[in-house]
Parts: structure tokens; sequence; C-alpha cells
């Protein structure tokens, strides 16, 4: 007899202990459940440092890597740029275009590199020019392979200085500069002259933000159009 109500007793109590709630800690279910509400495990990546980011999601994440100054900018525009690297970059801009105008660097000089030419040399042939082409002074294009023709050029209104010189001197040999309004709309030839074996020089005025064109004699060379004075000064005081 007591075998048996020891018997009973042990049923009745293991038997209360699992029906008595699925919430005690050693149950599989509360266990699952807890587990459930924890996030996924983050997967390794190909071993480059990245950053977490909150989605906004419950549960979600992202990430966003860190920029590389080492690295091709065109793959890592998205990239974070971290404080020293930032730093760096704006001191060396201060450095390189921040003059000071007065003894005590109470005032500085913004882009005081603004007269430096703005395409010369090999630019000319770099920036998505058509090789063989030709303008005509009423900007019809047409095949010439003893000319290129570069692409639109973004000038700003002011007065400029513009130098050219070939190997040698012809009337046949054409230099011409056409210009365009800002939704390069065909304005005029801005500057039409002909092949020197001496540097031709002109000095042309803007009268408006513009873009031009360049068809030049693939012979060519000392090409140059830069601003003939600064075409904006700004100036700032210390610690604006």
């Amino acid at each position: 007899m007591k075998k048996f109500m020891a018997f009973l007793f042990f049923v009745l109590f293991v038997g209360g202990a699992f029906a008595a709630g699925e919430n005690v800690p050693t149950s599989k279910s509360y266990v699952d459940s807890k587990l459930g509400e924890k996030q996924d495990i983050i997967p390794a990546n190909d071993g480059a440092a990245r950053v977490l980011t909150n989605t906004g999601t419950a549960g979600e994440y992202g990430t966003r890597g860190i920029y590389d100054a080492n690295g091709a900018y065109a793959t890592q525009q998205n990239n974070l740029v971290d404080a020293a690297s930032m730093n760096a970059a704006v001191q060396n801009a201060i450095d390189s275009e921040f003059e000071c105008v007065d003894d005590n660097c109470t005032l500085f000089s913004v882009d005081t590199n603004a007269s430096n030419g703005v395409f010369s040399g090999e630019k000319f042939t770099t920036n998505n020019q058509q090789e063989g082409r030709i303008l005509s002074v009423a900007n019809a294009i047409s095949d010439n392979v003893n000319y290129n023709v570069t692409d639109y050029i973004f000038l700003k209104a002011g007065d400029y200085t513009i130098t050219f010189q070939d190997t040698a001197s012809s009337t046949g040999r054409i230099f011409r500069i056409l210009r365009y309004d800002l939704d390069k709309n065909f304005i005029d030839a801005w500057l039409v002259a002909s092949s020197k074996t001496s540097l031709q020089t002109f000095n042309k005025i803007l009268d408006r933000d513009s873009y031009v064109r360049v068809a030049y004699r693939k012979t060519d060379f000392n090409i140059s159009l830069a601003p003939t004075e600064p075409i904006k000064n700004n100036y700032m005081p210390v610690g604006q």
C-alpha cells in the first residue's frame, strides 16, 4: 500500500510539473519562444570591415562598408568615411584652397586657384572628345581625320584668354570654339581662327554662363582656355 501511494504521489507530482504551465524556464516551448525573440546570427563577410545599420524593422539589420582611400572610388560611393579620413581630407582642402589675406590670418581668400587653366594640354584629348570630327561655324559636325572635337565644356561668365599653336601656318587649318546655352542649344561661333607656328593668344568675353566645344587640329599644341582673372574671389572671416 505504501509503495502504491508513493508511486501515485510521484505520478501526480511529475504530471503537475508539466501541466502547471509552459512558462517554466526548463520547458522546451519556453526556451524556443525566447530564442525566437533573438536576432538572427550575423553572417560572416569577405573580411572587409563593415558597420551595422538600423533598417527600421525589428529584428532586421543592414550593413555599410567603410571607405578605403586606397580603393577605387567608383566601387565604394555608398561607403561610410571614418572621422580620421574626413578630417585629413578637409584639412588638405583648407591647406590647398584657403589663403590668408592679412598677416594674422583673420581673413581667408577662397578659390584663389580660379585663375588656373580651365582646360589645357592633354585635357582636350581626354574629355569625351570625338576623334576625327570637325565642327563648322554653323554647328554642323562632320568627319575629318585631321581634327578632334571636345565634349561640352561649362564656363562661367567672365573674361577668358585662349591660346593655341600649330606646327604649320595655314588659313585652312582652323581652330574654332562654338558656344551653347545651358540647355546645350547652339548660340554662335565664339572664336574662329587659323593655325600659325607662333603662339596665338585671344581675349574673349562670355556675357553669361555657357557651354563651349572646341574643334582643333590634331597638330595643335599649347592649347589653353582659362579665365583672364579669377572668376570669383570670396572672402570669409576666420571661424565662420
